[in-house]
């Protein structure tokens, strides 16, 4: 490593292979590093510093000076508007330090990367074509990214950065910024209530990063589809007309999607999310969160028993999707019409007055329609399904599955209020039908019912079968026939349909006090 010194002349000072330090002095100086990472000062007057292969440091000092870095990852420090900036294509990743304004185009630096001002005076900086890092110093600044996928940073003061075509992050620092996205998926992290985010319509997918309370309304992003809030702190997000992602911290958030298909992501904390208009999807994520949906088709993701679900009536088709057991009953989503319980847990789920679609997961789970005309399936695992009140549709899936016919707190009070279920899928010697006795108050409690199970082939028979359950091989019909062979049924009746007409035996059946 040497240190070459020149004297206050004209001097032209040639570096070694080593990482040199050579000091032009006054005078107008020609450096030259050579190999090695060099640091190169001009000093006073008008000087050529050339970096040669290695990571150099190019100062010219006063004066206007030229600076050409070569091969490597180079540093410039220029303060001067008459500072020339020579790097070559594909030479490494660059770097400007500027305390002057200072743009990256043509013999300013048009192949330099990054642009960082100096000192506190309120300076500008522009790139260039490339992906430019841009930052700006203490005072008040305009950033202007260009082409390129650009990450502009503002720093101190009260800053302009403007993105420029590309998919942008703009930054802008501690003060009130000001921030413009232009065309591409651009990035804006706001922490002042006064920033400014201004997009214009279908110029990309863009983001808002913000630790303040943030609304995409008017100029803070009424045409940016997506918020994120950072930390931990107790700060709320609000959308637009577009459709929205929102996603919250740590802390307790207030998430307005407003109008739009939006999805709203709690975070941790409980959380409060308001989907608007449209067809939405709400997450509080951890924590006991507060989801109402409003106006469309929304979907409500619960992971809590502490999580409740608002839904008007009549105010579109709308799902939960548990990973809890969850019954949709109260401010559990009393008007909403499907469940589905999530992951392989053996989890239970129970519907409401309205008619329901109940999925199981991969567990043994139990469902219950209560009242409507519902359809339950079980998906894998032994599941437990019970209609309720109701012409129900009943599908265990895979697995050993029950299909009971019980009383219930819903309103399954006396037989009638049964209705006429469906089972389809069901496996003789694998599934089962499950009878209580409260409902089924004839058929004895023993196992197997031997005589008490007849099988026909017309209804007509089944009405005047000895059997107390009398199944219709010929169409699948499934009756209680609690008066034996007087005609007719007495006040028993058709209570489910078997699909696709399976042989069954006795052994299918067992009765049960509930």
């Amino acid at each position: 490593m040497a240190v070459i010194e020149g004297t206050t002349g004209n001097d032209s000072l040639t570096g070694t292979i080593s990482n040199d330090t050579i000091r032009g002095l006054a005078g107008n100086d020609r450096l030259v590093g050579r190999q090695g990472n060099d640091f190169l000062i001009g000093g006073e007057g008008n000087d050529t510093l050339e970096g040669g292969a290695g990571n150099d440091r190019l100062d010219g000092g006063t004066g206007d000076d030229s600076m050409i870095g070569g091969i490597g990852d180079d540093i410039y420090v220029v303060d001067s508007i008459g500072d020339i900036v020579v790097e070559a294509p594909g030479e490494g990743i660059d770097t400007v330090l500027a305390s002057v304004t200072w743009e990256l185009i043509g013999n300013k630096g048009d192949n330099v990367e990054h642009l960082e001002l100096l000192g506190s005076e309120a300076i500008n900086g522009t790139g260039n074509a490339l992906d430019n890092t841009i930052r700006g110093n203490g005072g008040n600044n305009i950033l202007d990214g260009r082409g390129g996928n650009d990450f502009l940073i503002g720093g101190g003061g009260n800053d302009q950065l403007i993105g420029g075509a590309g998919n942008d992050r703009l930054d802008g620092g501690t003060g009130d910024d000001s921030m413009i996205g232009g065309i591409g998926n651009d990035t804006y992290v706001v922490d002042s209530v006064g920033d400014t985010v201004v997009e214009a319509l279908e110029a990309g997918i863009d983001t808002v990063l913000a630790s303040v309370s943030w609304e995409l309304i008017g100029n803070k992003g009424d045409n940016v589809e997506n918020l994120e809030l950072l930390g931990s702190n107790a700060i709320n997000g609000t959308g637009n007309a577009l459709n929205n992602t929102i996603r919250g911290n740590g802390g307790n958030n207030i998430l307005d999607g407003q109008d739009g298909n939006d999805f709203l992501i709690g975070g941790g904390g409980n959380d409060q999310l308001f989907g608007g208009a449209g067809n939405d999807r709400l997450d509080g994520g951890t924590g006991d969160d507060s989801m109402i949906g409003g106006v469309g088709n929304d979907t409500y993701v619960v992971d809590s028993v502490g999580d409740t679900v608002v839904e008007a009536l009549g105010a579109g088709i709308d799902t939960v999707l548990a990973s809890v057991s969850w019954e949709l009953i109260g401010n559990k989503g009393d008007n909403v019409e499907n469940l589905e319980l999530l992951g392989s847990n053996a989890i239970n789920g129970a519907g409401n007055a309205i008619g329901n679609t109940i999925r199981g997961n991969g567990g043994s789970n139990i469902l219950d329609g209560q009242g409507g005309n519902d359809f339950l399936f079980g998906g894998n695992g032994d599941d437990q399904l019970r209609g309720g009140i109701g012409n129900d549709r009943l599908d265990g899936g895979t697995g050993s599955d029950g299909f009971l016919f019980e009383r219930d707190s819903f309103g399954v009070n006396t037989f009638a209020d049964l209705g006429i279920d469906l089972i389809t899928n069901f496996v003789s010697g694998q599934d089962y039908i499950g009878l209580d006795k409260s409902l089924f108050s004839e058929v004895p409690l023993i196992q197997p019912l031997d005589s008490q199970f007849a099988t026909v082939m017309s209804d007509a028979d089944a009405a005047i079968s000895s059997g107390l359950i009398v199944y219709n091989s010929a169409n699948g019909n499934l009756f209680y026939n609690q008066d034996g062979v007087a005609g007719g049924f007495g006040s028993g009746g058709h209570f489910a349909t078997l699909a696709s007409t399976p042989t069954i035996t006795v052994s299918d059946f067992f009765v049960y006090s509930a």
